[in-house]
C-alpha cells in the first residue's frame, strides 16, 4: 500500500456504541490541557453530502445492496472533501495541530462491506492518506447496543445486533490488511471502564509523557 502517512493525524474506528466519540474528546481535553493543539473532526462531516448521509443513517434501507454502495460513494464523496478540502485534514495537520476524527474510510469498508465488496470499498478509497494513529476500539455488539439504546435519538439502520457483529468481524480484516503500511495500528477493549481506555490510549502516543 502506497498511501501517504498524515503526521499527528489520529483515527478512532469502532462499532456504534464502542466509545468512538467519547474516547477522541477526552483525548482532546488531554491534548488541551498539556497546552498541544488539537482539533476534532467526524464522518460523516458537516458538508451537504455529510449532512445527506446522517439523514441517510436514520431513513435508509440498510439490506438494500444498491442503496449501501450508493452509501459508500457518498461517504467517498464527503471524505474527499474533508480531507483535500480548504481547512481539511491535510491542510490542518500540515499546520502542527493533532487532528483527531471519528471515524474514517476504515469505517466505510467495515459497514458497506457488510453486503458488498471490500476490496472495491478500498479501491476507491486508497487515494486518501492514511492516519499516524490508529485505534479500534472493540467492544461486544450486545454492550454496543445496550449503550446505544440508554441515549436519546433511537437506534439507526445499522444499529441491530447482527449487522454490528458482522462490521466487528469486517474491521477486524480490513485492519489486518495495513499491518504493515506505517499505520500504528492499535485495538483497545472497551467493554472495560472508559478511564482504563483514556489511559492506554494516551499510552500508546509516544509524544505524550504516559508514553515515555
Amino acid at each position: 500500500m502506497n498511501n501517504k502517512i498524515i503526521k499527528g493525524f489520529i483515527v478512532f474506528e469502532g462499532i456504534d456504541g464502542s466509545g468512538t466519540t467519547t474516547q477522541m474528546n477526552r483525548l482532546a481535553e488531554r491534548l488541551k490541557r498539556l497546552n498541544i493543539p488539537v482539533r476534532c473532526d467526524a464522518e460523516p462531516t458537516g458538508s451537504a453530502a455529510g449532512r445527506r448521509l446522517r439523514t441517510l443513517l436514520k431513513t435508509g434501507n440498510a439490506g438494500d445492496p444498491l442503496f449501501n454502495t450508493a452509501m459508500g460513494a457518498l461517504f467517498s464523496l464527503d471524505r474527499a472533501l474533508h480531507v483535500y478540502g480548504e481547512n481539511g485534514i491535510i491542510s490542518a495537520a500540515s499546520g502542527g495541530v493533532k487532528l483527531l476524527c471519528d471515524r474514517y474510510f476504515f469505517s466505510t469498508a467495515a459497514y458497506q462491506g457488510v453486503s458488498g465488496s471490500i476490496d472495491e470499498i478500498l479501491e476507491l478509497n486508497e487515494t486518501f492518506p492514511l492516519p499516524e494513529y490508529l485505534f479500534f476500539l472493540d467492544v461486544d455488539p450486545k454492550e454496543a447496543l445496550r449503550r446505544i439504546d440508554g441515549r436519546s435519538g433511537g437506534r439507526e439502520i445499522y444499529e441491530t445486533a447482527a449487522f454490528l457483529e458482522r462490521a466487528r468481524a469486517l474491521y477486524r480484516s480490513t485492519l489486518e490488511r495495513y499491518e504493515d503500511s506505517g499505520m500504528k495500528i492499535f485495538t483497545a477493549d472497551t467493554s472495560r471502564p472508559s478511564g482504563e481506555t483514556e489511559a492506554f490510549i494516551a499510552s500508546c502516543l509516544d509524544f505524550l509523557p504516559e508514553c515515555r
